[in-house]
């Protein structure tokens, strides 16, 4: 017989140690065979080492640290064929292959590859021939010009048992743990089926040289996966599933070549298999009707899985929203509720006392509608009190804004649905929480706990009458509900039970008094006062405080509005007199203001969304008072800041409002000073303009923007000159400037912006900036970017390359030479072309908010001489 030397780099268990056994037990009754593995890694892991010992017996050799034994091996044993099991430059010593590879030897070398990724052009040492375990590599090493061919590991037909259990589904996930293998993404799998009849069981070993990747899985397991380790016959113990899953994925130079794993799942022909098509594969499997493909996408996999296996839901488990969308933002939050909770994979169900369009109808599984929507009156709540360091208030709530009967009756129709639609549990959530991914967790573990002896979850929050319970993210057993809580209708029904148990009438309170020593109700009592720490307590609690307020001291009404919602819709203001005759409109999308009234005002209309929602509001109809404080802020270690306001003569709505806006910065401490400046009307003078051939009285056509570029017109200029007379007048004692265009609106609340702008400035002098906006990083009309992020500096701003609004800018006193100089010398352009031109490439940098705290009022623009509104 002919003798056959096989020189393995290792044979810690895996698929190149395999197809060497395989070739032994083929090869064994046809040539005396010896197998050396180079390097002994470990006593683990030993499962084809162990059957090939077992079979050759002292014709298994291990080396120790002298590796030149392999050349006495060789010369002993005298083989007629060697063969490679690995590119010796993979795992050899050069010595020792220059010996095994020398001119005139007797043997025959045929090498092969279980690598996708080793350089074709680092390859040295050439055998007689290349036997490829997988098409692949004959593409990449056929311009060596040494013969080669393609010898796959077999794959012999069996039969396939399945596991014949009907209540649970078992998938193999076969191969070490490592990142190639990417069982990573099996774990993540499993976690989206978790409600489903299947368990993923890993079949491989975990060596300690990737348990950095292997370690942190393990401890955030889902509770449908199993590690079973290393298992002696891969192949016999597939039978037994339902499906194998492979994972494996790899990046450029770290990918799969023809794995063994597969070719021992596809020995059972109908067992469904599912992988990623890698291109070290060549489409081979594309016709096979048992391969099915991963995407990557954890959510279509998943389903994917579900639908090949039949797969069931363990417990019909619900997600019920409670909604009322009367206005568009309701809406819109509901859309966005609905859009979240679907990503939990399970039914929901819309409960509402409003009607719901059709479709928003169309995105959930079921729908339940009540007409009748009763409110009642607050048992204890019937004042509303502020105080800020601007204003104190104190207002009478009236009528019966009470929602928390409405709420209950949504739960109690939801649960009674549920129960006839088959459910088994509920969680239940309203329309103003978008649930966040990183709380899903934690309501899949809730959902999990009701299938212990709980038959209600329920997390607590703090109320002026101790711990109640909150009502936004509740996990009942359907059947439970209307067991814990009074199908009840009407107010005086509610009412007198609420009585009855000793508790105030708001549902928080009702709650915790019903499930007070109440069997099979788990009460956790967190420090976030719900269980959705991610997705917050909600943006649209309905909370609004609306009215008429009078100031004793100047005899002055004023229309009041405070919400405590998150999300504050855009508001128009209209004022009317006694005839009907619109006096005044004013913009707002804040969360408080007060605005004083004339006289001659006999109502005050708030229009939320343009039309989508209006309330009125009658100026007899005093509902409170109000004290508006003088506001003393010291200086002690603040910055001193001047703001200049430019605007014109015109002194139209747009300016008279941003007036109103910035004027306030007094109070706080600032310098406010107003330019008004005279439009200018004549032909901008062309010797000293960047732009001299842009120079027109009109605004060009499109056929002339393209010929000339954008055109400067007077008000161009007069824009230009008011900002550099009001830098050159004005930028002197004072540590910052501020320069404001006309039409300027702070949007946010203004203690918060001048905290903003003060912390702001702090951070200039270490960035080296010298010119810092306020405004926004996207164009003020369609949003389109401006202003792309160069260098992060904190949560409040970043340094950037490129300022497009000039609304609210800022520059520090250092800059003073600097930008003064530039004004005298520098050519005109126009004003954001101009701060832009000669801040690029100058010794100083350029800074934006992250989110714009001034933006434009809406109004007819002398520069575009249109009407213009803005993104708000």
């Amino acid at each position: 017989m002919k003798k056959l030397l096989i020189i393995s780099p290792h044979f810690s268990t895996g698929g190149a140690p395999q197809v060497t056994l395989n070739k032994v037990q083929l090869l064994k009754d046809h040539y005396e065979i010896m197998v050396v593995e180079y390097a002994f890694l470990a006593w683990k892991f030993v499962v084809q080492r162990k059957q090939v010992e077992f079979i050759l017996g002292s014709n298994f050799r291990s080396l120790g640290d002298n590796k030149m034994e392999l050349i006495d091996i060789i010369d002993q044993f005298n083989p007629d064929v060697i063969s490679m099991e690995e590119f010796p430059e993979m795992f050899m010593d050069d010595d020792v292959t220059r010996l095994i590879y020398e001119p005139g030897k007797k043997y025959r070398i045929v090498e092969s590859t279980h690598d996708s990724s080793f350089p074709p052009h680092e390859k040295r040492w050439m055998p007689d021939e290349f036997v490829f375990v997988s098409a692949h590599n004959m593409f990449r090493y056929n311009h060596l010009n040494v013969p080669m061919q393609v010898i796959e590991y077999p794959v012999n037909q069996k039969v396939w048992e399945g596991t014949n259990d009907d209540s649970c589904k078992y998938i193999a996930i076969v191969g070490l743990w490592t990142p190639r293998k990417n069982q990573a993404y099996a774990i993540d799998l499993a976690r989206q089926l978790q409600d489903y009849n299947v368990d993923f069981q890993f079949i491989g070993n975990q060596a300690d040289n990737f348990k950095s990747y292997w370690e942190p899985l393990m401890k955030d397991l889902p509770s449908n996966c199993t590690v079973l380790g290393e298992i002696d016959n891969v192949s016999r113990v597939l039978r037994n599933y339902d499906m194998f899953l492979f994972p494996s994925k790899g990046d450029k130079n770290n990918k799969e070549l023809n794995p063994i794993a597969i070719k021992e799942a596809l020995q059972y022909k109908e067992m469904p298999k599912l992988m990623y098509n890698l291109d070290v594969y060549h489409n081979k499997y594309n016709d096979y009707e048992d391969v099915s493909y991963l995407t990557g996408d954890v959510k279509a996999d998943a389903e994917l899985i579900k639908n090949i296996l039949q797969l069931e839901s363990k417990n019909k488990e619900l997600i019920g929203i409670g909604t009322y969308p009367n206005t568009k933002i309701r809406e819109e939050l509901t859309i966005k509720c609905i859009e979240s909770a679907k990503k939990l994979n399970r039914s929901i169900m819309l409960v509402s006392h409003y009607p719901v369009s059709k479709e928003i109808q169309d995105m959930v599984d079921h729908y339940v509608y009540d007409a009748h929507n009763p409110l009642t009156h607050h048992s204890y709540y019937n004042r509303f009190t502020r105080s800020t360091n601007e204003y104190s208030v104190e207002m009478r709530i009236e009528g019966d804004s009470n929602q928390s009967l409405t709420v209950l009756t949504n739960l109690v129709n939801a649960s009674k649905a549920a129960v006839g639609l088959g459910y088994t549990k509920m969680f239940y959530v309203t329309f103003d929480i978008e649930l966040d991914e990183n709380d899903f967790h934690e309501i899949n573990s809730r959902f999990h706990q009701l299938d212990n002896e709980w038959q209600a979850v329920l997390a607590t929050l703090n109320t002026p009458f101790g711990k109640g319970i909150q009502t936004n993210g509740m996990f009942f057993n359907t059947r439970f509900v209307t067991t814990l809580l009074d199908d009840v209708r009407t107010p005086e029904d509610y009412n007198r039970v609420c009585e009855n148990l000793g508790c105030q009438n708001f549902l928080e309170d009702y709650m915790m008094k019903k499930v007070h020593k109440t069997r099979g109700v788990w009460v956790e009592y967190p420090d976030e006062q719900t269980f959705l720490e991610y997705s917050g307590h909600g943006k649209s609690s309905n909370s609004e405080y609306v009215g008429i307020v009078n100031y004793e001291k100047w005899a002055i009404k004023y229309f009041y509005f405070y919400s405590y919602n998150e999300d504050i819709p855009y508001y128009l203001i209209n004022q009317y007199d006694k005839n009907g005759k619109l006096l005044y409109t004013t913009d707002s999308a804040k969360k408080e203001l007060y605005l004083g009234l004339l006289d001659d005002v006999h109502k005050v209309e708030l229009v939320q969304n343009e039309n989508d929602y209006t309330r009125t509001y009658y100026v007899d109809n005093v509902i409170g008072t109000i004290d508006i404080k003088q506001i003393d802020i010291p200086r002690v270690d603040r910055p001193k800041i001047k703001l200049v306001h430019l605007q014109t003569t015109l002194n139209d709505d747009r300016e008279r409002l941003s007036r109103a806006s910035l004027e306030q910065v007094e109070a706080y401490g600032w310098d406010y000073i107003l330019h008004q400046n005279v439009p200018y009307n004549s032909l901008p003078p062309k010797h000293n303009c960047n732009r001299p051939q842009a120079v027109s009285m009109e605004l060009f056509n499109d056929d002339e923007v393209r010929e000339r570029g954008t055109a400067l017109t007077p008000a161009h200029y007069g824009c230009y000159e008011a900002f550099r007379n009001a830098i050159l007048s004005e930028m002197h004692d004072c540590d910052y400037l501020i320069v404001c265009e006309g039409d300027c609106i702070i949007e946010t609340e203004m203690k918060e912006f001048i905290d903003t702008v003060e912390r702001c400035a702090a951070k200039l002098k270490d960035k080296y900036i010298g010119f810092m906006s306020f405004g926004d990083k996207d164009t003020l009309e369609f949003g389109w970017p401006q202003s792309p992020v160069v260098e992060e500096v904190n949560q409040d701003m970043y340094i950037t390359d490129h300022l497009i609004g000039l609304q609210c800018i800022m520059f520090p006193s250092y800059v003073s030479n600097f930008l003064k100089q530039k004004l005298r010398l520098e050519n005109w352009d126009a004003a954001d072309m101009y701060f832009n031109h000669i801040f690029y490439g100058s010794p100083y940098r350029m800074g934006i908010v992250h989110k714009r705290l001034a933006t434009q009022a809406d109004g007819y623009s002398l520069i575009d001489k249109q009407y213009k509104k803005f993104r708000k």
